[in-house]
């Protein structure tokens, strides 16, 4: 193993360089350096001239070695001193093993050689529950899994230094914050992870604090003080939320959708209120199974020991409240209604004066048509929704990712530049495309340039982001004579969890099911000695307490949803997936289907949510502009509602300010609806299973445009449609015929709706933001510029004005023009309906704000088809100045 020694050394020699301006510089020490001495044995000698490293890196091929007094030989004694150092300094020693791959038949082997060869196999077996071992076959992989180990040295200790510096760093002095130190392993594999495998090309694993940027987010409120403006929604930045004011208590809950950045938000805030004193604990929405509190308390109990250390717990449970943070993310996921889990959150108050919680786009919704008083229980938190990405975000993303790595070698004239450029790139894709605007579809984006592949994202699909970062993992590090094996497996895998408690698999089971595999394809015996070893050590599945499980969750899904699809003849296959069809407002049944989507548009999907979704909301007719309730509902205003949108028509030296004054030419954000009305539980799983089915159906469209035929593609669209419109109706006819939930519950957050005109105001302002809403949900789920024919064929035989509205939408994202000629007949048409009317100029505002029109004559031709106002520099300035 000469050879690979050497290229190790060269490998260890070039990475120090790169790192050796962040004070980091590796040595290596050989076996073969250490000098003999009179009287000891050889590897006497070596164990004690060898000492006080931090990494180490064992090599074996073909040969085991020759056997000393202890071991069977050198290298494993070696490496089992190692391990014990390793495991006594609380594995702040790294250890790593790698085997070669044998390229000659064992037939061809001595007796000497197939001995040692057995010998070699033996130990294989003996560390692969350790996680620590991977396999190559030739010197490139040799040096990628070198250039692994090292990074995930410096990723670990780094780590330690980052939540050191978090200590240190405290703003105040705090006794009680002192008491209680972060875990590390929580620290390093939840607090500081991205919670995806990102990569650049200076950095294996790229951290949460190498590309943290605030997001913006819009401040949901009712404004009833002014004439022109009924409604007013402020554009904050995400460092209002997470800077800690010495309030003694914080109500919070941040709307957002999948990949929005809610959990990492979260992540921010738990640093910062520690930092000052505050503890906190973090908890998954999902954990709630049932409406007790002190149920949940105890599980709050168990998180703190995971995040922080069972010492610590009585202290913790003696803590005044206010020095509490409690966060609840994603408190959707949980299978309890709205209902039931905003009372477990009021009841919570009673434990913590801190609480923070995230929901996606429908739970707010789901909550104002569950019984009357379920909003009351949130009366007293601010609601805030997280923004896509605009320009000037995705500008400072990109020079976090250009300096995550090499902070120190990158020159400003270095900088400009490669941002212009990689932002360019970015720009192009999202500009387009239907890509999701969010900062992981950003980050993804980014590594795919970087290895220079952006192009297989140029379409919409998040599952295809999730393949791209899987491929990633597996390609770059698996031989590609091996690489069907683990693609093979892995659906295996998914499936045998998908069925199992908590989504985990003892070490048993996940060994009777390689073997199973292997007996199953006839694969020789020594074939997948390295599988279990070689997806722990690559991060795709997590080992603790003899028990395994996917590190993220796509792993899960992806593979889940590529058995299925595998199998998908089979009979009991088609029936489960009928099955989970029937529990979409379920995430993980969602979530199963969505991906399987992405696979395969076999008749079996489309079937069952055709069955699933033929009688949701029979009842109602799908929603129009020009039907009874809209017109209710523009009697209550005499003047159509001006909205603000801001604009400077001046140069700027500083690129940030002209990115910024790009993102804030609009100023209107996303509203969330807050009614309540008196209605069935399943009403609220009615709700989720058409969005989620609306959701599935696009990514069947999108996914599969190309092979789906004309027809199919156009039911799939009306189904779409007429799904989202009927549940649309809900809301609307429901407002229209009984608004006085809706004042009962304004009324709680002191707002002034005794007055006639507030409360009329009051109940257009809503429906304004629910029929604006729906129209992005169905325009964004089923938009996609090689539909263009599918949508205008649909809506020729029956041109609906909210039609025609969800269909300008969607063109708004087309990468083309602005449709300013349709934006022109469509307002001409509804001219009178103020509903309509205020719906479109919201969906210019959002368009705006995203992918502003430089032009500013152009600019200025939208805003007066739509009635927006340009306002004056001094508010703009304000303005800006707040969502920075």
């Amino acid at each position: 193993m000469a050879e690979e020694r050497q290229i190790v050394e060269e490998a260890v020699k070039k990475f120090s360089e790169t790192y050796s301006n962040r004070g980091i510089a590796f040595k290596t020490v050989q076996s073969k350096d250490v000098a003999s001495k009179f009287g000891e044995t050889a590897q006497n000698v070596i164990n004690d001239s060898i000492k006080g490293y931090d990494i180490y890196i064992g090599i074996m091929g073909a040969k085991f070695g020759t056997q000393t007094i202890n071991f069977g030989s050198g290298t494993e004694e070696e490496f089992y001193i190692a391990l014990d150092e390793s495991t006594k300094k609380n594995e702040e020693l790294h250890v790593g093993f790698l085997f070669k791959e044998v390229s000659t038949s064992v037939d061809d082997f001595s007796d000497y050689q197939l001995e040692q060869y057995t010998l070699v196999r033996k130990f294989k077996t003996k560390i692969s529950t350790l996680g620590l071992y991977q396999t190559f076959q030739d010197n490139d992989i040799l040096v990628q899994h070198t250039n692994k180990i090292l990074q995930d040295f410096i990723t670990r200790t780094r780590g330690e230094d980052s939540l050191k510096a978090h200590q240190s760093e405290m703003l105040v002095d705090s006794p009680i914050r002192d008491r209680f130190t972060i875990n590390q392993d929580f620290y390093s594999t939840v607090l500081n992870s991205v919670g995806a495998d990102i990569s650049n090309n200076n950095k294996v694993s790229i951290l949460l604090n190498d590309i943290y940027v605030p997001l913006d987010l819009s401040a949901i409120d009712y404004e009833d003080n002014s004439d022109e403006e009924y409604l007013e929604t402020e554009i904050v930045s995400a460092t209002a939320l997470t800077n800690y004011d010495n309030s003694p208590d914080t109500k919070v809950i941040v709307i957002g959708d999948e990949n929005s950045g809610k959990t990492t938000l979260t992540k921010q805030l738990y640093l910062e209120y520690h930092a000052n004193g505050v503890i906190p604990v973090s908890i998954k929405g999902d954990i709630i199974r049932n409406a007790q509190v002190k149920d949940l308390l105890k599980k709050v109990d168990q998180s703190f020991i995971d995040q922080y250390n069972s010492d610590a717990l009585t202290a913790y449970k003696n803590l005044e409240k206010s020095k509490k943070l409690l966060i609840i993310d994603d408190l959707d996921s949980s299978t309890l209604n709205a209902k039931h889990l905003l009372k477990i959150v009021n009841e919570l108050e009673d434990y913590f004066s801190h609480i923070f919680v995230t929901v996606d786009d429908i739970f707010l919704l789901n909550a104002n048509i569950s019984s009357a008083g379920t909003l009351s229980h949130i009366d007293n938190f601010n609601k805030y929704k997280i923004r896509d990405v605009g320009y000037n975000l995705r500008d400072k993303i990109v020079q976090r990712w250009i300096l995550a790595g090499r902070e120190d070698k990158v020159m400003p004239e270095e900088l400009f530049s490669l941002t212009e450029t990689y932002r360019g790139l970015i720009d192009k894709i999202i500009g387009a495309n239907f890509v999701p605007k969010k900062p992981f579809v950003v980050l993804v984006l980014l590594q795919a340039i970087s290895g220079g592949t952006s192009n297989e994202l140029a379409q919409s699909s998040y599952v295809r982001y999730y393949k791209y970062l899987i491929d990633s993992t597996l390609l770059g590090a698996i031989h590609r004579n091996k690489i069907d094996i683990y693609y093979g497996f892995l659906p295996e895998l998914a499936n045998f969890i998908s069925q199992s408690d908590g989504k985990v698999i003892s070490d048993e089971k996940f060994d009777d099911l390689i073997s199973d595999y292997r007996e199953r394809k006839g694969f020789p015996d020594n074939l997948l000695d390295d599988l279990k070893s070689n997806l722990i050590s690559l991060g795709v599945v997590t080992h603790s307490y003899g028990e395994l499980k996917f590190k993220h969750s796509y792993y899960y899904y992806y593979f889940l949803g590529q058995y299925l699809k595998d199998n998908i003849s089979k009979p009991e296959i088609r029936d489960r997936i009928r099955q989970v069809c029937t529990k979409l407002h379920i995430k993980d049944s969602s979530n199963t289907i969505i991906f399987l989507s992405y696979h395969t548009n076999d008749s079996i999907i489309i079937d069952s949510i055709n069955e699933v979704t033929k009688n949701l909301f029979a009842e109602f007719d799908v929603f129009d502009f020009n039907d009874e309730p809209t017109r209710t509902l523009n009697s209550l205003v005499s003047l159509e509602p001006e909205t603000l949108i801001e604009s400077k028509n001046k140069e700027e030296e500083e690129r940030e300010r002209l990115l910024l004054d790009r993102d804030r030419r609009t100023e209107v954000g996303e509203k969330e609806p807050e009614l309540e009305v008196q209605e069935a539980y399943s009403t609220l799983s009615k709700i989720n299973i058409a969005f989620k089915s609306i959701e599935i159906i696009g990514q069947l469209l999108k996914n599969h445009y190309a092979t789906l035929d004309a027809e199919p593609k156009k039911e799939l669209y009306k189904k779409a449609l007429d799904l989202g419109l009927r549940t649309l109706n809900v809301f609307i006819e429901n407002l229209a015929a009984d608004p006085e939930p809706l004042f009962e519950h304004l009324k709680q957050q002191g707002k002034n709706v005794d007055v006639e005109k507030n409360r009329h105001r009051a109940i257009f302002g809503f429906a304004s933001l629910v029929v604006f809403g729906v129209i992005k949900n169905i325009s964004q789920a089923t938009g996609a510029y090689e539909l263009s024919k599918t949508y205008e064929d649909v809506i020729s035989n029956d041109r609906l004005s909210i039609y025609e509205t969800i269909l300008l939408a969607t063109k708004m994202d087309f990468p083309n023009e602005f449709p300013i000629k349709e934006m022109k007949k469509l307002v001409s048409s509804l001219s009178n309906n103020h509903l309509a009317i205020n719906t479109i100029r919201g969906l210019t505002v959002n368009r705006l704000y995203m992918r502003p029109i430089d032009d500013y004559q152009t600019h200025q031709q939208i805003c007066n088809t739509v009635g927006l106002k340009i306002n004056k520099q001094i508010l703009i300035e304000e303005k800006g100045r707040k969502a920075s």
